[in-house]
C-alpha cells in the first residue's frame, strides 16, 4: 500500500469522525460502543 493511498484513507476517516462529532443528532452507537454515523 502506497504511502499517497494510506494519507487519503486517513483523510476520509479524520473527515468522517469530524461530521460525526459535528451532526450529533445522527449519530448512533453500536452495540460495541463504536460510532456509527448512518449515511444518508
Amino acid at each position: 500500500m502506497n504511502s499517497s493511498f494510506r494519507n487519503s484513507i486517513t483523510a476520509l476517516l479524520l473527515v468522517a469522525a469530524s461530521a460525526g462529532a459535528f451532526a450529533d443528532n445522527n449519530k448512533v452507537m453500536s452495540p460495541d460502543g463504536r460510532l456509527v454515523v448512518p449515511l444518508r
